[in-house]
């Protein structure tokens, strides 16, 4: 004789099962991108150019393509995103070009920075979107919703106030904040560390900056987590 589970029984359980779908990886206190990835790019030098607006979002796409194909690190042309998707003087990241037509290798581009090399870049890879996190016109903080995306997505863009005190930077958790800075520099996010209150981050003035071209800083401080931004490959 067959026997069959009460109905409110197979309810929940049914319940359960849906509830666990596409649930999101839980956080842990502490992560950092290198220790999964232990080989990325190398940190770049925007020099002059102003040009964080394409390192930081090239660098967060090189990281996307490495953790989704889990592949070598391949070094994108930020070159490309300059002079083809950077509307001077905009202040904004030229996510759409990274959607339609593409990023182009550091290899393949012909680096006169002339923009009537745009329509013949041999395109690499595209992205199939970009996500925001918070706002430009708040303080407010984005700290869980930003683990999460390093968490899935492996790089945060992060726009921030680089405060005189933060160009200084050398080492250590950078803690000289200000209460509100003029946000004006583009830099990622890899990871985290709850117990030190700090995020882990990549800044684009060259290896010799920071700690080796990284960072860490103090949850909250000069806007680096009211604004995030990130690619969906």
């Amino acid at each position: 004789m067959k026997r069959y589970l009460p109905w409110f029984v197979l309810s929940f359980f049914t319940s359960m099962a849906i509830a666990s779908v596409g649930r999101p990886q839980a956080l842990p206190e502490s992560y950092d991108l290198r220790n999964e990835l232990p080989s990325l790019t190398p940190v770049k030098d925007q020099g002059v150019s102003g040009s964080c607006l394409s390192d930081a979002p090239v660098f967060a796409m090189e990281v996307a393509i490495q953790k989704a194909e889990k592949s070598t690190p391949v070094v994108l042309s930020d070159s490309y995103v300059l002079t083809c998707g950077v509307d001077g003087g905009s202040g904004s990241i030229p996510y759409s070009l990274f959607i339609t037509p593409g990023v182009v290798r550091d290899i393949d581009w012909v680096k006169t920075n002339s923009a009537k090399d745009c329509a013949t870049a041999k395109i690499y890879r595209r992205a199939n979107g970009y996500q925001t996190i918070g706002s430009l016109h708040d303080q407010d903080s984005n700290v869980e919703s930003i683990k999460q995306a390093i968490l899935d997505h492996g790089a945060v863009v992060a726009e921030m106030g680089a405060t005189p005190g933060f160009v200084n930077y050398s080492k250590g958790i950078f803690r000289d904040c200000e209460s509100s800075p003029e946000i004006n520099h583009a830099v990622t996010l890899i990871g985290w560390d709850d117990q030190g209150g700090y995020w882990i981050g990549r800044n684009s003035w060259g290896a010799v900056w920071g700690e080796s071209g990284y960072f860490r800083i103090q949850y909250g401080c000069n806007g680096i987590d009211s604004y995030g931004s990130y690619l969906i490959y």
